[in-house]
């Protein structure tokens, strides 16, 4: 291609952009380049300009297209010297002639601001204490029996005691000097009786106070922490008066019983000030400047009863600046010049710290880590803490304008060639008509475009039509899958021709995980603890461990953000303009608890559209956090688009009245009429936008699933499935094997064999539930005797396996399941070598099986030839069919190529709840019969496809010549229990056909006004100002224990340790876990010719690769790459059982 480069660099930017431009194209001006170049060559020239840009770099590079046209490709640098075009100015002034970034609707950003840096002057003047100040000193490791935010609340509390209005407050606030004159000792009786303390039931009063005060209260004691409640207090339906009413120090927040019980000589001393950290002129100026400022407010002054505190934006914007003040003031170095120390006291700093005595009479803030010596003076940290919050708040409106967004990104203008991806700009039409109108109404899309129709791709031009003729996109992808998050991530790098500065994939989890907080943070202390600086944590978002899509440090403005952006993974979230990332990184927004993970994240929302791809797919364990999530993307102002092709009505429903209460507080917030939300439907067949409220969205969903069954229907048949009767476990192996037989016998490949001549093959997938029950018909499977011309291969595939073999088999499965071209499929060792290893020329079908979990379902871009399925819900059948025939559109079906189970291994046990975990039966909702042939029609599963999930079913399903007398034991147990019952309520939760039970969890789970998720969200509720809902319903909410173990090749044996043992001691077998971890030789197949294992692993092989190909040791390579994480249920130790071909599973 042509280019040209313009540079637009000063001073020594200049010579640095000269000399590495001049090594790839010529000169045609002082600041001018052309030349023709490669795609990879630019690529090359972008990436060392960004290494060495600074703050005075500013170079386009532009395609000359023809002699009449030129395109912007890029900027590197400073932006604001070229327009959306890549012109630049004529003259400039310095003169705000347009106020353009003054003027916003952001209301009440003055009252925030005034809020959050009234908080941020009090927040941690609990750090006054005697213990506090000898915990400071002496760095004991202990937590402290009351935390200084706990304190700072009474302190402030006691400031203000007597005052009934917020007028009344605050002018004692803004006179505070005159106040503390006649009241020297106000300080002195913190706590009027310890034992009152000490008794949790007690009331603390915080009811009384002023709302704006009680505002303030909340910022104080939450900075570091938010509150939670006592175990035995039910606080669901708490509104915010009750909230400060049950206001007191709960263990585990900010109290630590532990420490009261050994040390309580130490109670006290957290309870007494050192002295009145009141007195410092620089710190009461400041009070009284904000206190006059609060007094001047309108909507402050007319906060007149605590429910008029309840508005989730203000809240947690407020919070929001005064920890991003805290977090960033604390961060700064002893000789940071941004220090706000007057300069006779900063001259006397150092002569301060090396003065015994002068040191003893200061309070200390915190302390530099790598030293004893004081850091922060309170009052100076206080005051600059203000200072930051200030500053920080009042760019809050600029941040979605200002941070970097993909513009000018041509793939994204180009229309599609192809006929198959038409929709996508049928669909980008549409939406680009509304896209200023969305920016008032919100937008809440749902994309239901089948598997192979560019889905993610159109998702994407669908969301970067919203921007309209400006063209300027900043997406965030959320995906519940590491490896979907990955292969999304490279599908738009590849298609959109997407460099590392303008999409960054982020994959979340820690490769070794940590002990769960089990809300013991206070008796869990770090170096910020000790030194008295928990806002100075150097990673504040991620976990290590992480995988992130790597992105030049380029010249990112870091100076606003701070440490929100220190580190360069929370760089990349907040900055690129595109992201792919696990939906773990969002998650932290609503799961707000402790720290200031939350930040970069709430950030991102407020700044991006949210596109969440498969939300269905999540247990219903995660319905209440995704609920949570889309609530505030509708609260921070984002525009949400839900991917995925089995969105049933409840849950469009549900997410929708979530995104709604959302958006109304986000519309009043900026002053917007409250109007319906801009909603639309999108699949390859039909596209629909209008504007609805909730129930207009519930008929009009109805009515596009309608229009899309009708489509579906037109389709050839792809996925054929029958039913495999079982009436036993003692039989299932023997059923499987008679199953695998008959789909290989319908559909295999041929090839030849240089032993057997023409031989058939086939790979198929027999996918379970759960891994323990999986490897015991594994076992059974292996003792089978197949026919004697057979073969059959196998290999499990599951969770619980040593990370590097895991992924050794991945990456195998990838290449050889990859069927675009069917014919390859011989071309692969793991098949044709194996095929040419038999030496028996009886040998003529080769038969090569998967058995999975649910792994198997989402996330692998796998073909098989076949499946059998034990199925667990409605969602999992059709997800597991869409990986037969996936890269053969053109194959249609007319035989069966699916077989499912018509009962799976826990309703084969008898079990009461049959259809969990996985799955959405549960004791709360159930279905009425176990045998699916009974609850599922039998044209649902004759032609598999999304219609058995779209539409709630009206009546029980009977199969032909089933009789009333033919119900089973489970369903004549229920119907007795439900002759005793009249609820409608509870007789609406038994469900009497499969997809109905995934209807009505989602509709009781996002649907029902009684339903926490509903109250979350319900006006003068408490929960804005709480933990609560985090704790209660978490994301990602474990069943059981996580151990994790790392995988060691000592003397030749493998040998499984605790990660801290492996670290210490890589290389003995001392510390090893053999009672935990047994070895098994597994050698079941060994006796039987006609199985045979397949992509079998030797441990020590593997591992020694991956040690040369990474430079690493062999003891590094087993603690980067050889970790085993296992999931431990119930009390005492469980035992597992370990083989490197089958993975892990309970030795029970």
């Amino acid at each position: 291609m042509n280019i040209l480069i313009i540079s637009q660099c000063n001073k020594n930017a200049l010579k640095e952009t000269r000399r590495i431009v001049d090594q790839f194209a010529e000169r045609t001006g002082d600041r001018s380049w052309q030349t023709q170049i490669t795609a990879e060559g630019l690529q090359t020239l972008k990436r060392m300009l960004r290494q060495t840009a600074r703050k005075n770099t500013a170079v386009a590079c532009f395609w000359m297209r023809s002699r009449k046209q030129t395109e912007l490709i890029w900027v590197v640098g400073d932006r604001s010297q070229f327009n959306d075009d890549g012109r630049t100015p004529t003259n400039r002034t310095e003169r705000n002639i347009l106020r353009a970034k003054s003027e916003n609707q952001w209301n009440y950003l003055a009252s925030i601001q005034i809020v959050s840096v009234l908080g941020a002057l009090l927040h941690d003047l609990g750090k006054a204490t005697v213990g506090f100040d000898h915990k400071l000193r002496s760095r004991v490791r202990r937590s402290d029996p009351y935390r200084h935010e706990w304190i700072s609340l009474c302190l402030f509390k006691k400031m203000i005691e007597g005052c009934q209005t917020n007028a009344e407050f605050l002018t004692r606030l803004m006179e505070w000097d005159k106040y503390t004159q006649t009241h020297k000792e106000w300080y002195h009786d913190i706590i009027v009786d310890e034992e009152h303390l000490r008794n949790d039931s007690d009331t603390f009063g915080f009811e009384s106070m002023p709302p704006l005060a009680q505002w303030i209260s909340w910022l104080i004691v939450s900075h570091h922490r938010m509150p939670f409640y006592q175990e035995n207090i039910t606080p669901l339906h708490f509104d915010v008066n009750k909230f400060y009413e049950t206001l007191s120090p709960v263990d585990f927040w900010v109290k630590s019983s532990r420490t009261i019980e050994e040390a309580p000589e130490c109670v006290n001393t957290f309870l007494r000030l050192k002295k009145d950290p009141t007195l410092s002129k620089l710190w009461l100026r400041d009070l009284k400047r904000w206190s006059r400022k609060a007094l001047e407010n309108g909507y402050l002054m007319s906060l007149t009863k605590p429910n008029d505190l309840w508005n989730p934006l203000h809240l947690h914007l407020s919070r929001l600046c005064l920890m991003f003040g805290d977090h960033n003031y604390s961060s700064l170095a002893s000789d940071s010049p941004r220090r706000v120390l007057d300069p006779e006291r900063l001259s006397h700093y150092e002569e301060i710290i090396q003065c015994d005595k002068k040191d003893k009479e200061e309070i200390w803030a915190n302390l530099d880590k790598d030293n004893i010596l004081g850091k922060q003076f309170l009052d100076e940290h206080l005051v600059g803490v203000a200072s930051m919050t200030a500053h920080f708040s009042r760019y809050l409106p600029l941040i979605k304008s200002e941070l970097n967004a993909l513009k000018n990104n041509s793939t994204l203008r180009k229309r599609s060639t192809n006929p198959r991806f038409n929709w996508q700009d049928r669909a980008s039409d549409l939406v680009k008509s509304f896209s200023e109108s969305s920016e008032e109404r919100g937008f809440f899309g749902i994309s239901m475009g089948s598997t192979g129709t560019g889905k993610t791709l159109g998702n994407a031009k669908i969301m970067t039509a919203l921007s309209g003729d400006i063209g300027r996109s900043r997406l965030t992808f959320a995906l519940g899958l590491r490896v979907l998050t990955s292969q999304t991530g490279e599908a738009l790098r590849s298609h959109f021709d997407l460099d590392d500065e303008s999409l960054a994939t982020l994959v979340g989890g820690p490769v070794f995980p940590k002990p769960e907080d089990d809300n013991r943070e206070t008796d869990k202390l770090d170096n910020g603890a000790l030194s008295g600086s928990e806002s100075a944590e150097h990673d504040l978002f991620f976990d290590d461990g992480e995988f992130i899509d790597t992105l030049d440090e380029g010249a990112l403005d870091s100076e606003l953000f701070g440490t929100v952006i220190r580190d360069h993974k929370t760089k990349q979230l907040l900055m690129t303009p595109w992201i792919s990332c696990t939906i773990d990184h969002l998650m932290q927004v609503c799961e707000q608890q402790r720290g200031g993970r939350y930040m970069a994240p709430l950030l991102r929302i407020l700044s991006s559209d949210v596109i969440l791809d498969e939300p269905d797919d999540f247990g219903q364990g995660d319905l209440p956090a995704l609920s949570r999530l889309v609530y505030w993307s509708g609260l921070l102002g984002s525009r949400v688009l839900l991917s995925s092709a089995t969105i049933t009505k409840d849950m469009a429903v549900g997410l929708h009245k979530a995104y709604e209460d959302g958006r109304k507080i986000w519309n009043s917030f900026l002053g917007l009429p409250n109007q319906p939300t801009i909603c639309a439907w999108f699949d390859e067949f039909n596209n629909h936008i209008a504007c609805y409220n909730n129930a207009e969205l519930a008929d009009y969903h109805e009515k596009f699933c309608k229009k899309r069954i009708n489509k579906l229907r037109e389709l050839p048949i792809r996925r054929k499935a029958d039913w495999l009767h079982v009436d036993s476990k003692d039989e299932l192996s023997a059923k499987l094997l008679e199953g695998a037989l008959k789909l290989h016998s319908l559909n295999n490949q041929k090839t030849i064999s240089s032993v057997a001549g023409e031989v058939s093959v086939s790979v198929g997938l027999i996918r379970f539930a759960n891994i323990n029950p999986m490897i015991k018909v594994l076992t059974d499977f292996l003792n089978e005797t197949a026919p004697h011309d057979t073969l059959i291969h196998l290999v499990p595939y599951h969770s619980q396996q040593i990370q590097l073999l895991r992924a050794n088999l991945e990456a195998k499965l990838d290449r050889i399941l990859n069927r675009k071209k069917p014919e390859e499929l011989f071309l692969h060792p793991e098949i044709q070598g194996v095929i040419e290893n038999i030496h028996n020329q009886d040998i003529k079908h080769h038969i090569f099986i998967v058995f999975g979990t649910a792994v198997t379902e989402v996330g692998r871009d796998h073909d098989y030839d076949w499946a059998i399925i034990e199925p667990s819900s409605m969602r999992s059948i059709i997800q597991l069919a869409g990986r037969v025939w996936r890269h053969r559109p053109d194959k249609v079906a007319t035989d069966e190529n699916i077989l499912i189970l018509n009962q799976n291994i826990r309703a084969l046990e008898s079990n009461d709840i049959a259809y969990t975990k996985p799955g959405y039966e549960s004791s709360d909702f159930k279905l009425n019969e176990h045998k699916l042939d009974r609850i599922v029609a039998q044209n649902e599963i004759s032609n598999i496809t999304s219609i058995a999930r779209l539409l709630r079913g009206k009546a029980k399903i009977t199969p032909p010549g089933a009789t009333t007398n033919s119900t089973s034991k489970i369903a004549r147990k229920q119907s007795r229990r439900l002759s005793q019952q009249t609820t409608s309520h509870e007789l609406n939760n038994v469900s009497n056909a499969l997809a109905d039970l995934e209807h009505q969890v989602m509709k009781a789970i996002l649907n029902d006004e009684n339903h926490a998720v509903s109250i979350y969200r319900q006006e003068n509720n408490a929960a804005p100002f709480t933990a609560y809902h985090s704790k209660k319903y978490p994301f990602r909410q474990a069943r059981g224990i996580q151990e994790s173990y790392v995988a060691l090749n000592i003397d030749g044996d493998l040998c499984f340790k605790t990660y801290a043992n492996a670290l210490s001691n890589p290389d003995h077998p001392d510390g090893s876990v053999r009672h935990l971890i047994t070895q098994d030789r597994f050698d079941h197949a060994e006796q039987n010719t006609n199985m045979k294992r397949w992509l079998e692993q030797d441990f020590t092989e593997a591992l020694e690769l991956v040690a040369s190909q990474s430079g690493l040791s062999i003891s590094q390579a087993s603690l980067r790459y050889a970790n085993l994480n296992l999931t431990k249920y119930g009390k005492g130790q469980q035992v597992w059982k370990y083989h490197p071909w089958v993975g892990a599973w309970d030795s029970k």
